[in-house]
């Protein structure tokens, strides 16, 4: 498993987060996300090999959420 930080930039709603959060842990490969709404950043764990597409859906599932969002990955 990797350990992930995503910033996400321009997330300006505590719902939108709790959104993104549950959205993040649908995503197969993805274990333990969690959305931190004060800082911004999501924390999760990607399965090995699986980082690309899990990236690829989590910016097309915030997209629909909140198209003002960008994902910077933090490490």
């Amino acid at each position: 498993m990797l350990e992930k930080v995503i910033i996400l930039e321009g997330l300006d709603c505590a719902n939108c987060a709790a959104k993104v959060e549950r959205a993040a842990s649908r995503i197969r490969g993805v274990d333990n996300a969690n959305v931190t709404f004060m800082t911004r950043k999501l924390f999760m764990e990607v399965e090995d090999g699986k980082l690309e597409q899990v990236m690829k859906e989590l910016d097309e599932v915030i997209h629909r959420i909140d198209s003002t969002v960008v994902l910077k990955v933090e490490k």
